[in-house]
């Protein structure tokens, strides 16, 4: 191994968007803080009978809003925050529906 790569940076361990933890936290460990998660993560984490739903099919269970509409009621908080896998925006079903629910609820309908 030469000197230049000895020096270079773990482009998964260091830079932005990475902190460390430290060691008497469980460290060393290193985490990405983006807030995604990969495919694998996501489906570990996802039980059978609460699947994960794409933002079209979201948009169709809470009555065919637009694109920007689910983006308004994420950031006001009207639906939780979604798991990003890819890139792409996926909500659990139960959750949302709940979320959607708990709107209708609150503002009379």
């Amino acid at each position: 191994m030469s000197d230049h790569e000895a020096k270079r940076p773990d482009p998964v361990t260091s830079g932005p968007g990475s902190s460390t933890i430290p060691a008497d936290q469980g460290g060393p460990q290193t985490l990405r803080d983006s807030g995604t998660q990969d495919a694998e993560a996501a489906a570990a984490a996802d039980p059978p009978d609460d699947p994960l739903i794409s933002a079209g099919t979201a948009r169709a269970l809470a009555g065919g809003i637009s694109a920007m509409t689910l983006w308004r009621w994420r950031h006001v908080g009207i639906i939780p925050p979604p798991v990003v896998i890819q890139g792409r925006n996926y909500w659990r079903k139960r959750a949302f529906l709940a979320a959607i629910a708990a709107a209708d609820q609150s503002r009379g309908a």
